[in-house]
């Protein structure tokens, strides 16, 4: 009988054929492939949209939809880790299960946080210098011009006070105290990465060059184009350790602005609405018409000052303000590329009836990846703004207020014929009425930032940006509203501002383990930027006792009219500055416990001398994690 070869019985070839068989089948079982469905909500029982769920030690993964779902391919005896910001990862081996419900627990702790920092971002517990981070669950609630004052009052150490309570005007910022012995007391502020100039691009208007000084305006907000419901987060860098990196411009600390960003996942909307309304809470006591008279009397006052009326003039310039908020958003995509668009609009009125501020925005934010590996990526951002003010006579100095409060509370405000009582700089419902001061600022900042991850430890990035703004003011005085010639005729005045900046920073990322139990953290880049400022300006007075006449217009829009005698023109522009900079910042992290950080720039600025050109900012600090 012939057998097979090998086999020296049939009984030990059909052992061995079976043998095979059975490798074969485990073989094939052990490699192939199952779908694994389900869902991953956090420990509230809500759905985690965009949580990613990723094979270790593959490229492979995805992300769950808006309803929290996931699809994934992965064999068995694989590791699958499950993540969503703010919460603690979870990871599970692949065994015959097909389907599975994942719940993530929230983290607990502060310090598991991560903070955006010079030039990238850093988990809370890994910092050695001082930063104050505040996120959107957290800001202030309400209607508000610009992202500085959802942080008012939010923040230790750090001081936010309004100038005026006009909408839009500026606030002033002081970190970690009030000390400032040269340059603006200002911080520095940063918004995805783009360093602002910090140029004031409302024109602002002292005094009037015919001669009439009503003392200087409170400057408006440089903060204003940005969109306070776009905003995710605000990080603030308060001592030098955290602040070395930005160099000179971080003398007053840094202000680090992160807007909200593209989710992967099915299309979204969201819209918000918001009104409101606001008046004075605590008036001036001053006397009223009784108490007046009262005093009068005591004082032995010659009895002509009785007018015999009976006048609130505060009440009379001011009102209820009424404010009113829309912001809607558009966003979704997948993980080649994401988007999300918003646009929003503000109309605020003051408590002062002159007194109003509209803003118009609109943002988009984009990220692409390319390449099978998804290494290569680019980030595109774009905000468009414009506000337009309505601006009333209140100076630092006094004015519209300081007139009201000073009114005779027995004397009219207007005649018996409608006309104003004593019009001269002195009524303040004249002022109010017949001063004019409206500005218009448009404003464009825009950044593409492409990136490439050589390695996960390795990351190369460049970020570009051009962010122009313009700004128009036109001022007016009615004639008859101040008492001498000529200014009694009228006046218009109009002022042109333009800012340009551009940026171009390129920057090398390391983070990994080089030696056991020690990690390093580690950012190289050099910067560019460029800064442009240029205005003009016209202003006119009346010629004669007809001065600008009465044609319902503002003076301003019929200038060509005035005598060219009396129109005064200028124009200035600044000297185009630039500022180059070498940074770099390293941090040795051993056993996740000792911190040591250090960092240096060096800028150099075409406003320093040919013999000086640099300045050099070094910075070291440590830390230890005692939990």
């Amino acid at each position: 009988m012939n057998t097979l070869s090998g086999c020296s019985t049939s009984g030990t070839c059909l052992l061995r054929i079976l043998a095979g068989i059975l490798t074969f089948f485990m073989y094939h079982t052990a490699f192939s492939q199952s779908l694994i469905t389900g869902t991953v909500k956090g420990s509230d029982d809500l759905a985690l949209p965009g949580a990613t769920l990723v094979i270790i030690g593959t490229n492979i993964y995805t992300t769950t939809d808006t309803e929290g779902k996931f699809a994934l391919k992965a064999e068995s005896g694989v590791t699958i880790e499950v993540s969503f910001l703010g919460y603690t990862s979870y990871q599970f081996v692949v065994g015959n299960q097909t389907e599975i419900n994942i719940v993530l627990n929230q983290l607990t702790t502060n310090l598991a946080e991560v903070v955006v920092v010079g030039y990238g971002i850093q988990n809370k517990k890994d910092l050695t210098g001082a930063i104050g981070s505040i996120q959107e669950k957290d800001f202030n609630k309400g209607n508000y011009t610009s992202p500085d004052q959802l942080i008012q009052g939010r923040v230790a150490g750090v001081q936010i006070s309004n100038t005026s309570g006009q909408p839009g005007v500026a606030s002033t910022i002081k970190i970690r105290g009030n000390a400032v012995i040269t340059g603006t007391g200002h911080p520095l502020f940063v918004l995805d990465g783009v360093p602002l100039s910090g140029l004031q691009t409302r024109p602002n208007i002292g005094e009037n060059s015919n001669g009439a000084d009503f003392g200087t305006s409170p400057a408006g907000n440089p903060l204003n184009f940005i969109n306070p419901n776009d905003i995710a987060s605000i990080d603030i860098l308060k001592d030098a350790s955290a602040a070395a990196i930005y160099g000179s411009r971080a003398a007053y600390g840094v202000v680090n602005i992160t807007t909200k960003k593209a989710q992967t996942g099915e299309p979204t909307i969201d819209f918000s609405l918001s009104a409101g309304m606001a008046s004075i809470q605590n008036k001036v006591k001053v006397l009223d018409e009784n108490q007046y008279r009262e005093a009068m009397n005591y004082y032995n006052v010659n009895p002509a000052n009785d007018k015999g009326g009976s006048t609130n003039s505060l009440s009379a310039i001011s009102r209820t303000g009424i404010q009113q908020n829309y912001n809607v958003g558009i966003g979704g995509g997948n993980t080649n590329g994401k988007y999300r668009v918003s646009f929003g609009y503000l109309d605020q009125e003051g408590i002062i009836a002159a007194s109003e501020i509209k803003k118009y925005n609109a943002s988009l934010s984009t990220n692409f990846k390319f390449l099978e590996s998804k290494r290569l990526g680019a980030d595109l951002n774009l905000i468009a703004s414009q506000y337009q003010e309505e601006i009333p006579l209140i100076r630092n100095e006094g004015g519209l207020i300081g007139n009201a409060l000073r009114w005779n509370p027995t004397d009219s405000l207007r005649n018996s014929d409608g006309s104003f009582n004593n019009p001269y700089g002195n009524n303040p419902l004249a002022i109010s009425e017949l001063y004019h001061d409206n500005s218009n600022v448009t404003t464009i900042l825009a950044s593409v930032s492409p990136y490439y991850e050589f390695t996960d430890w390795l990351l190369l990035k460049v970020v570009g940006s051009l962010n122009y703004a313009a700004g128009e003011r036109r001022n007016s005085f009615e004639q008859n509203l101040l008492p001498n010639p000529p200014m009694k005729y009228g006046t218009a005045s109009i002022y042109n501002n333009q800012n340009y900046s551009n940026q171009l920073t390129t920057t090398l990322q390391f983070k990994n383990e080089i030696l056991p139990q020690i990690n390093l953290t580690a950012i190289a880049g050099f910067e560019y930027m460029q800064f442009k400022n240029k205005g003009s300006s016209i202003q006119v007075i009346g010629s004669d006792d007809s001065g600008f006449g009465n044609f319902g217009l503002d003076y301003t829009n019929y200038i060509q009219y005035s005598n060219p005698d009396n129109r005064v023109v200028s124009s200035f522009v600044e000297p185009q500055t630039e500022l180059q900079s070498y940074f770099g910042r390293t941090i040795f992290d051993y056993k996740n416990k000792y911190l040591l950080t250090a960092t240096f720039r060096a800028d150099g600025s075409s406003k320093f001398g040919k013999e000086n050109k640099y300045g050099y900012f070094p910075s070291l600090s440590a830390g230890w994690i005692v939990s």
